[in-house]
C-alpha cells in the first residue's frame, strides 16, 4: 500500500518534475501539495468504505489487484439490484483512472523526447504509446507476470524513484535555492525544519519502505 502511495501522489519521478515546470510562479506549492495529498487519502478511503464491506458481505475473496478488479467486484455487481448500469458506470471510472494515469506516466520521456530531437508532442506521444503498447503484450497475455511487474514498480521502483528526487533536490541543491522555489506563491512559507525533516525525515521513512517492501513483498 506505501508503494502504491508513492505512485498515486506521483513521487516517483519524471511526472511531477515536468508538471511542476508548467505552474505559475503565484502557485501556492506548499498548499497544493498538502490538497492533492489530503484529496488522494480521502477517495481511497472513499473506495474502500464501498468495495470491502461489499466483498465481505457477498462472502468473496478480499484479493488485491487485478483478481478484485477483474473478478470479485464483477460478482458483486452481477448480485445487486441495476448492477449492469453500476458495473458500466465503475468501469469507465476505471478506464479514465488508467488514462490519466498514463497521460503522467508518458509525460516525462515524451517531454525529454521532445527536448532533445525535433519531434512534436504528437510524433513523441505517438512513438512512447507505440513502443509502451508492444512492451506491454506479454504482461497483459500472462496475469502472473502482470502481477509480478506491477508488484516490481509499485513495490520496489516507485519508492526508488522517490528516493532518487529525494537525494537531488535535498541533497544536491542549496537550501536558500529550495525554500526560494517552494515559498515562491506560498500564502505561509515554509523554512529551515522543512527542510531538515524532508532532507533526513522523508528519505528516512522513503529507505524504510523499500527495505521492507523487499522483505515482505509490499507494506
Amino acid at each position: 500500500a506505501l508503494g502504491q502511495a508513492f505512485f498515486t501522489v506521483s513521487l516517483n519521478g519524471c511526472g511531477m518534475v515536468v508538471y511542476g515546470s508548467y505552474i505559475g510562479k503565484d502557485m501556492d506549492i506548499p498548499t497544493a501539495a498538502i490538497s492533492t495529498a489530503i484529496l488522494d487519502v480521502i477517495s481511497a478511503l472513499l473506495a474502500s468504505f464501498v468495495i470491502m464491506p461489499a466483498v465481505f458481505a457477498f462472502g468473496l475473496d478480499p484479493m488485491s489487484g487485478p483478481p478484485l478488479l477483474f473478478i470479485t467486484l464483477p460478482t458483486i455487481f452481477k448480485s445487486m439490484p441495476a448492477g449492469q448500469i453500476l458495473s458500466v458506470l465503475f468501469f469507465l471510472s476505471v478506464i479514465f483512472a488508467a488514462v490519466s494515469s498514463s497521460i503522467n506516466m508518458l509525460e516525462g520521456p515524451v517531454e525529454a523526447l521532445m527536448s532533445q530531437t525535433r519531434l512534436n508532442r504528437k510524433k513523441a506521444t505517438t512513438l512512447f504509446v507505440a513502443i509502451l503498447f508492444s512492451l506491454s503484450l506479454p504482461l497483459n497475455l500472462n496475469m502472473d507476470l502482470f502481477n509480478g511487474f506491477s508488484d516490481l514498480m509499485t513495490i520496489i521502483i516507485s519508492p526508488i524513484g522517490a528516493l532518487i528526487v529525494l537525494i537531488v533536490f535535498y541533497f544536491m541543491r542549496d537550501k536558500e535555492d529550495i525554500l526560494s522555489e517552494i515559498n515562491m506563491g506560498a500564502s505561509k512559507k515554509v523554512g529551515d525544519k522543512f527542510i531538515m525533516f524532508s532532507k533526513y525525515g522523508f528519505t528516512t521513512i522513503t529507505v524504510l519502505v523499500i527495505v521492507l517492501g523487499v522483505i515482505y513483498g509490499g507494506i
